[in-house]
């Protein structure tokens, strides 16, 4: 937070807005690189760890072509649409860069399928470490913005060496992998419909800030970008409650249907409950904590961020439900209204973005976001009984509070 922060001020929001630019353009590109194949991969590991040459060396060549597929339609696409504009382009190339060290990341299958995951976080908390420290450097030698797209390389070739170290230190090696052609297929065969989701994913996430850059400029996505990510720093909470108590609503399940729904509806509640809390608050401390975080320049990230924060509402309820989904086996339906927010949310951004400007965008990814939680699983029968609690949630805050304030909330 705090080097992001210190960045943030020292580029300004032109500056800043470029650095996000060239990141979002990138990752809408991101999912050719991973390919969906983290949890296949480990699944395959745990089901068959004598074959894990071929799995991790396979994984890592798919990632490597991936990278590289990845850098070569980025920088094709980035000089297409900006001819002429060398300093965006070399920015996406930059950072394009790094999808391709991120290959060594397949280790990290490897630890995942032994359980043995905090190699991965010890490797990558050194990453970000180091280029944080560069960062640091960077700013306090005035150096251009150019230079902080690179450090996605950076940061992915120290992570890469790290893993290369413990894979070692844990019996594992470099020498043993080799790329497995009928691995490679069996792979991508079960990962494609991952990938698709993924590349939703990655546009409904990232769409917004291209289409500024592309109808507004480089200050408005700065500016955006800044009130995001003050956004998304609330986004852990739900992942910590869920996470928490989900195994007991799991539990109530056993018991029955009738108790596994209350509980779903309780943790629903809360959720909605401090996320309510959330938005109240930033609404009304926004201004002093722009301000005190990243400037005057970016004042008007404060309208932006006071809109853009009421989606955490429906973020919230989204998380608790990605869990339900996972419980039920119906992942197959995500990939449904995912793409259909995205399509909302690219609608929305072309036609606000073009009449309210960069205040269109923060409502679009509001109006998306509510259709995903709300309307669009309507449409889907199996997700509807769900969907129907978040529907209740308003009358059940209210239920709750009225027999708290009378006393009686434990016995009811």
């Amino acid at each position: 937070l705090f080097v992001g922060v210190w960045t943030a001020r020292y580029l300004g929001p032109a500056g800043y807005g470029m650095l996000n630019y060239a990141v979002a353009f990138v990752s809408l590109f991101g999912a050719l690189a991973t390919l969906g194949l983290d949890q296949i991969v480990v699944r395959e590991l745990v089901h068959a760890p004598q074959d894990e040459g071929k799995l991790v060396g396979t994984s890592f060549f798919l990632k490597l072509i991936g990278g590289f597929v990845v850098l070569f339609l980025s920088t094709i696409v980035a000089m297409i649409l900006h001819h002429g504009d060398v300093r965006t382009i070399l920015m996406i190339f930059f950072v394009s860069l790094g999808m391709v060290a991120q290959a060594f990341l397949a280790i990290d299958f490897f630890f995942q399928s032994k359980i043995l995951s905090k190699y991965t976080v010890i490797a990558q908390n050194i990453a970000f470490f180091a280029v944080s420290i560069i960062k640091v450097i960077l700013i306090l030698t005035g150096q251009a913005v150019e230079w902080f797209a690179g450090m996605s390389l950076i940061e992915a070739l120290v992570a890469g060496v790290f893993l290369v170290f413990f894979y070692n230190r844990k019996g594992g090696h470099i020498s043993n992998w080799k790329f497995d052609s009928d691995v490679a297929k069996k792979l991508l065969r079960d990962s494609w419909p991952l990938i698709l989701s993924s590349v939703a994913i990655m546009i409904y996430m990232r769409i917004d800030q291209v289409m500024i850059r592309n109808m507004l400029g480089e200050k408005e996505v700065g500016w955006y970008s800044a009130a995001v990510s003050l956004s998304e720093v609330w986004y852990f909470i739900p992942g910590i409650i869920t996470a928490s108590v989900f195994p007991t609503i799991l539990e109530a399940k056993k018991i029955g249907e009738k108790l596994y729904y209350l509980r779903l509806n309780q943790l629903l509640v809360v959720l909605f409950f401090i996320s309510l809390l959330t938005v109240l608050f930033v609404n009304i401390l926004s201004k002093n904590i722009v301000y005190f975080l990243f400037g005057k320049h970016y004042d008007k990230a404060i309208e932006i961020w006071n809109i853009y924060i009421w989606a955490a509402i429906f973020v919230f309820q989204g998380v608790a439900r990605s869990y339900w989904v996972v419980s039920e086996n119906l992942q197959v339906y995500t990939n449904l209204y995912v793409v259909a927010g995205m399509l909302v949310n690219i609608v929305g951004n072309f036609l606000l973005i073009k009449k309210i400007g960069y205040l269109g965008a923060a409502y679009s990814t509001l109006f998306s976001q509510g259709m995903v939680t709300l309307v669009i699983p309507l449409l889907i029968k199996k997700m509807q009984r769900f969907t129907f609690l978040i529907w209740k949630l308003p009358l059940s805050l209210f239920c709750i509070l009225t027999s708290f304030l009378k006393g009686r909330y434990f016995e009811k």
